[in-house]
């Protein structure tokens, strides 16, 4: 007798969650990926929605905010779909406070460069 893939499914989520506590993402990635790639659906979302918690802690904010909208479409009427909506618009802020800063060093840059020229 097998084990069923719904437990399988619990057992390789339980197993991404441990690493994830314990600091190891990719690992984490890996064992979610796994729950996606089970015959059982039922921790489908809830693996999709970390997986976008993890990047976006790694500040991997374009691909956190992806994978939030993808659990978004697939979901869009349970607690995780409306979750992860909220979550990829704070993903999609921070590429935007990214952008913003990116720019502002660079003209800080040119700034002093000029500031030298003139010394």
């Amino acid at each position: 007798m097998g084990v069923s893939s719904k437990a399988e499914e619990q057992a390789l989520f339980y197993i991404a969650e441990s690493y994830e506590a314990i600091g190891k993402s990719d690992s984490a990635l890996q064992y979610l990926n796994r729950v996606l790639g089970n015959q059982d659906g039922s921790l489908d979302q809830t693996a999709l929605f970390r997986k976008g918690t993890i990047y976006f802690k790694s500040g991997k904010y374009e691909k956190a905010a992806a994978l939030f909208q993808e659990a978004t479409d697939k979901y869009p009427d349970s607690p995780v779909g409306r979750k992860a909506s909220a979550w990829k618009k704070e993903s999609l802020d921070q590429v935007e406070d990214n952008l913003h800063y990116k720019q502002e060093d660079k003209e800080k840059s040119k700034e002093d460069l000029e500031t030298e020229k003139l010394d």
